[in-house]
């Protein structure tokens, strides 16, 4: 557990040690979350990829892509290279 100070602007500073757990450094997103019991705080970038990967979920089986080069091969595809 981790103890922050918040500022007069309401500002919260967080330690060194809490930012690098987080994954994030100055000017990055972090994304407060309410619970019954209070909130936690987590990295808005990882948040949104992970329910982006969770909606996207099947629709490369579908696709047929099962590589990096199929992956490679769609984007050409779909931005007219040959």
């Amino acid at each position: 557990m981790q103890l922050a100070k918040l500022t007069d602007k309401g500002q919260i500073t967080l330690s060194p040690e809490t930012r690098r757990k987080l994954g994030v450094r100055g000017g990055d997103k972090v994304l407060l979350v309410e619970q019954a019991d209070g909130f936690f705080i987590t990295n808005a970038n990882k948040l949104a990829l992970k329910s982006l990967q969770a909606g996207l979920q099947g629709i490369a089986n579908e696709l047929g892509i099962k590589t990096e080069d199929d992956i490679t091969a769609l984007v050409h595809e779909v931005r007219g290279f040959k």
